[in-house]
């Protein structure tokens, strides 16, 4: 046995994988070896992780269990999915890789446990405590390849994970679920700290990973090295991989997910199962739009959250794509209309393939038209399209538009369904749901909802087993029941709170007195307010308030760590006292329960309900005065604690006799800890009487104490300081001091600058001011100083970018290799104040085209800002002339050709533009020629204009006007210009009237043969004249046109006088030789009565017309011909008076 366990630990991690599983599916059923199986064959998708969860709450739902544990799960199911997805690049298809069969077996496993109902709840906290830590990261698919190391922790990770689900299935076989998970759940579960372990290596090797490839591809070596390890297709895999994911993270990265499970661990209900309205909506074959009316506090959010996981079950993965939204009061960023653009674009995105879009989609940031774009390019015309929408109500009127905007502009060939809730019709912006030309459909949450009652037994329930409510009369219980159900009003957050109100009584008389003055359901205040007088008397007040207004002023949840290290803050104090940190934050919170949630997975503290909110807001004595300005003022000193300005100790360690230490002093030394407890009871029974020196060890665990990375609140500070500044109206003298210490005494990183002016360069100056003087100290290199001042000018913060550009001597230009420069940022953002202040610096290059865009000035047209356009036309370093990026043309010709009438004046008024610049296809004018509007109008009255230029094919406006259709007028406005040469030909020596008669348009000859310019005479490369192919053409109108003068009488023929009909061409053929030879007896007719007609003439070869005619046999017109020079010669003679 011992020599088996040797040869297993040899083998390579994959192949251990692989015998792990191979386990596994051996100890299986053949019942159940032919399900997994079959799950085992199907395709993979990025909605599995949904559909499973969803899946495991609705068989507890079964069951008769309404709690939901499925969003436990969440995190660690990400990581085993993202695991099985690496075969997409590794191998070429995730059906190669033996994770196609971790991601099989996890499922299988987790749906063989929720069958044992006691036990789900330790299972799925077993999952959540692991699922903190599991190596879940969007890039590993794209790293994986390349570190040997990862992809072995990677692999030893996941050798646990099967080895952890097939314990599972033993102790399952043999009714020992109990015993399992009472020794995986403690916390000296061996299972669990591998896991971490594994864990914390993965990670490390990531972030070793991500260095070493983004020095590689700083280095332009990364392609190379790659290419050298894989073939033509896992390198075009990875390529669009790494594409998509750079998309979609400049897309968003907002955490939306979260707010989902919060809400979904809730609970579930049942008011959707019948409701006919939702279920026609649900399978309405046309888009359409659902609104979910109700009460505050009546669990909207909680039914769209067991919606979407009712969508996710009832929707074939590749028939209907769903995503959700949840906007939430205590993080402001979720009330912005591009977050939530931005959150229901990856969601779609994420399952499509979008490595194919076109160039000019790939950008370094997206606006909303931009991301509109790029979902209707990547989305099937005819996708199925489900989007839940909750809390819109909460936004602005402004930010709810841009939102339904978006949904409108959407492809109208998509059957979208929408599902919003919200309180009133009057709050959300039932106009802008219209324009969107879908029908309307609502639901009301019921006030008799079904689902109260429920939710109270099972509630009481808990309390009772738990001995959080206790009881001596059990027919209190029903009491309680029937009142809370009876003036509940369908109010979910009423109930939680009455609830908790009686749990705070002690006897059976004080819960009937609570139940005889219960509040309104819509007067919460008063039920706040009796909460927070029930739990006065546990804490301090100034406590309470200090930890409810950290609470309310946060920018996002703070963690439980983070709250215990703020709380514990001296405000001004700026020395680091480890005894003064809080021990048990469970008393603070539970002083403010009623108020306040924890949430377990993420261990963040948050409101309740925006009703919370509004209380405390309108309750003044529960919060600090300026709540902004307290947050403000405890994080400059928490800012200026000595253990964030070095890592490096320099405390002198003394010599310590332990015998000589009291408790209290250990206590205040060591981390509040079991390994501490254990520690301090061993120093206190230490019965032997040589003196201990025990500095070292305290030492070490002071250094522990005071490593930067225990604590949490830094993240916090650091991201949020600043904005807690700009909400602060003033500060005080000392919170003053520090602000000031904190710019000059510390470096201060790009993500603080960038904040800051975000939020104070046009609202505060002095403060801009501040930041001025403290320039010298950001800690930056070129590449992010670079990055800071794209990003100011972005954001249109002018001072910075001012000081950026007089103080640094970076190189502004140093982004063009990756087509990002301050100029093309400036115009994309059409900010005019900042394209004038970036020319004015000469160091700003101006003379560069980006890859999609083009130079400054076209992309300046391409947005049609024609005032940034004049601005850089100002500026004689911006080139007018340059080509554009879309075709060998110049600006000018684009905006001709495109008939942009403001381009075209713009450009034409601009001295440097080269009205005469020429590509294979002519100059400007020769695009010019296809209308006659005012853009050939003001080309023609351009004097620089050279209306006589030629194309490659020596084609003159002129020429290629008639020669590719162009109506009349065009040909009168160019043979209205005096400078204008007619006859110049092309490259067989044709002129613009020879291509009028070979088109066959009369009036064109007519009008160019009335012209005195025009030589009706000029022969092409063989000879031939208008009139010759004309007749050649046995065009008559055409040749009367020629011969003729325009005159009052059409009976009057009067020769054109600068014609000659007998003009031969270069072999002897003259018109009239051309007639005879095809027989042309009208054309022969007509020339006979030019009175200088020579009939007599010969070609080369010695033919006369009438010759000719009669070799071809047209013998008549041999004989016409004869007969018309007996009657010339008549005449001669009859006049000759010899």
């Amino acid at each position: 046995m011992s020599i088996a366990v040797r040869q297993t630990a040899n083998l390579k991690p994959e192949l251990r994988l692989a015998q792990a599983i191979s386990e596994f599916e051996a100890d299986l059923s053949d019942e159940q070896k032919q399900q997994y199986r079959q799950d085992k064959s199907k395709p993979l998708h990025s909605d599995d992780v949904m559909r499973l969860t969803a899946e495991i709450d609705r068989s507890m739902l079964i069951q008769g269990s309404r709690r939901c544990f499925g969003p436990r799960l969440t995190n660690f199911l990400h990581g085993v999915q993202q695991f099985a997805s690496i075969g997409d690049i590794v191998i070429g298809g995730s059906q190669c890789l033996p994770a196609i069969g971790v991601w099989t077996l996890v499922r299988f496993s987790l749906m063989s446990v929720i069958q044992y109902k006691p036990y789900v709840d330790s299972m799925s906290l077993m999952f959540m405590e692991i699922g903190r830590s599991a190596p879940s990261y969007q890039r590993m698919a794209l790293l994986y390849p390349q570190s040997r190391h990862l992809q072995a922790n990677v692999l030893e990770y996941f050798i646990l994970v099967v080895q952890l689900c097939h314990r599972m299935l033993k102790y399952s076989k043999k009714s020992g679920l109990k015993q399992f998970f009472n020794s995986t759940y403690s916390s000296s579960s061996m299972d669990r700290k591998d896991l971490e372990r594994w864990s914390l290596a993965i990670r490390d090797e990531m972030n070793i990973a991500m260095a070493q490839a983004n020095r590689e591809e700083t280095q332009k070596t990364s392609g190379f090295r790659f290419v050298l390890r894989q073939d033509t297709n896992q390198i075009r895999l990875y390529q669009q991989q790494a594409a998509k994911l750079r998309i979609l993270d400049t897309i968003s990265t907002y955490d939306y997910e979260t707010t989902w499970k919060q809400l979904r661990k809730v609970g579930n209900t049942t008011i959707l199962t019948d409701n006919t309205t939702y279920l026609t909506w649900k399978s309405f074959s046309k888009s359409n739009t659902l609104i979910l009316l109700g009460q505050l506090g009546a669990g909207k959010s909680i039914v769209l959250a067991n919606m979407i996981d009712d969508l996710f079950l009832s929707c074939p993965s590749d028939q209907a794509l769903i995503v959700y939204f949840f906007c939430r009061h205590d993080i402001p960023e979720s009330l912005v209309a591009r977050t939530i653009i931005g959150a229901i674009a990856r969601q779609l995105l994420k399952h499509m393939d979008i490595s194919a879009l076109p160039s000019g989609l790939i950008r370094d940031r997206y606006a909303i038209e931009d991301i509109t774009a790029i979902v209707s390019e990547s989305l099937a015309p005819d996708a199925m399209v489900y989007v839940i929408l909750d809390g819109i109500h909460e936004c602005d009127a402004g930010n709810q538009s841009e939102v339904f905007t978006f949904l409108a502009d959407l492809p109208s060939s998509m059957h979208l369904s929408m599902c919003v809730s919200t309180r009133t019709q009057e709050s959300l912006a039932t106009e802008e749901l219209t324009t969107l030309g879908r029908d309307l459909v609502y639901i009301s949450m019921p006030q008799d909802n079904p689902d109260i009652g429920i939710y109270i037994e099972q509630e009481l329930e808990n309390l009772l087993v738990s001995d959080k409510m206790v009881i001596r009369d059990p027919h209190i219980v029903l009491e309680i029941r029937d009142q809370l159900v009876s003036k509940s009003e369908g109010m979910f957050l009423w109930v939680y709170l009455q609830i908790l109100l009686l749990c705070f009584e002690n006897s059976d008389h004080g819960i009937r007195q609570v139940l005889k003055e219960l509040p309104l359901p819509q007067d919460l205040a008063t039920t706040y307010a009796r909460i927070l007088d029930k739990t006065t008397k546990t804490i301090k007040d100034d406590v309470r308030t200090k930890f409810l207004s950290l609470i309310v002023a946060a920018f996002r949840p703070l963690t439980v760590k983070e709250l215990q290290e703020s709380l514990s803050v001296t405000l001004g104090d700026t020395s680091w006292d480890i005894s003064k940190l809080i021990t048990d934050i469970t008393t603070v919170f539970s002083a403010c329960s009623g108020l306040l949630v924890l949430d377990e997975e993420q261990e963040t503290i948050r409101l309740v309900h925006a009703s919370a909110l509004q209380f405390l807001q309108n309750e003044t004595k529960y919060l600090m005065g300026d709540i902004h300005e307290a947050m403000a003022y405890t994080i400059f000193t928490y800012l200026h604690y000595p253990l964030f300005e070095t890592s490096i100790s320099s405390t002198v360690v003394p010599t310590i006799d332990a015998k000589l230490i009291p408790p209290r002093v250990i206590a205040s030394t060591l981390r509040p800890s079991t390994n501490i407890q254990r520690m301090a009871i061993r120093l206190l029974k230490s019965r032997t009487s040589k003196e201990q020196d025990i500095s070292k060890t305290l030492a070490e665990q002071r250094q522990k104490v005071a490593d930067k990375s225990d604590f949490q609140f830094q993240h916090y500070a650091r991201e949020y300081w600043l904005r807690h500044l700009c909400e602060t109206k003033k500060l005080n003298s000392a919170a003053s001091k520090l602000l000031a210490r904190l710019f000059q005494s510390r470096k201060l990183s790009l993500d603080d600058i960038e904040n800051f002016c975000q939020h104070t360069a046009t609202m505060y100056q002095s403060w801009t001011e501040l930041l001025t003087k403290s320039m010298t100290y950001i800690d930056t290199g070129p590449t992010q100083m670079f990055s800071f001042l794209c990003w100011a000018v972005e954001h249109g913060c002018t001072p910075v970018v001012k000081l950026i550009l007089d103080n640094s001597r970076i190189d502004v230009n140093r982004g063009l290799a990756s087509d990002i420069h301050p100029l093309k940022i400036a115009i994309e953002t059409r900010n005019q104040d900042m394209v004038s202040l970036l020319l004015k610096y000469k160091r700003v290059r101006c003379d560069w085209s980006v890859y999609g865009g083009g130079s400054p000035l076209e992309i300046a047209l391409n947005l049609e800002d024609y005032q940034i356009a004049s601005i850089l036309l100002q500026d004689d370093r911006i080139d007018p002339n340059g080509f554009t990026i879309e075709a060998p043309t110049t600006l000018l010709m684009r905006a001709v050709i495109k008939r942009n009438v403001t381009t075209a004046i713009l450009l034409l008024e601009c001295a440097r533009t080269d009205k005469n610049k020429h590509t294979a296809d002519g100059t400007a004018l020769h695009h010019a020629i296809s209308k006659a509007d005012s853009i050939l109008d003001h080309l023609l009255s351009a004097p620089d204009v050279n209306i006589n230029a030629r194309d490659n094919k020596s084609r003159t406006p002129l020429y290629l006007a008639i020669s590719e259709g162009s109506d009349l007028q065009v040909i009168s406005k160019l043979l209205s210009v005096e400078r204008l040469d007619p006859n110049i030909a092309d490259l067989d020596g044709r002129t613009p009237l020879h291509r009028a008669c070979q088109n066959m348009k009369i009036d064109i000859v007519k009008l160019l043969a009335s012209d005195s310019r025009v030589d009706l005479d000029a022969q092409d490369k063989e000879g031939s004249t208008a009139l010759a192919l004309a007749v050649y053409l046995e065009y008559l109108a055409c040749v009367q046109a020629l011969l003729w003068q325009e005159v009052s009488f059409p009976e009057d023929h009067i020769l054109r006088e600068d014609l000659d009909p007998n003009l031969a061409d270069f072999d002897g053929w003259t018109p009239l030789h051309i007639a005879a030879l095809h027989g042309m007896e009208n054309i022969v007719r007509e020339l006979l009565k030019v009175s200088v007609i020579r009939v007599r003439l010969q070609h080369d070869v010695g033919e006369t017309p009438a010759q000719v005619a009669r070799r071809r046999g047209h013998t008549d017109i041999g004989q016409l011909l004869d007969e018309h020079q007996e009657k010339e010669e008549e005449k001669k003679s009859s006049h000759d008076p010899t």
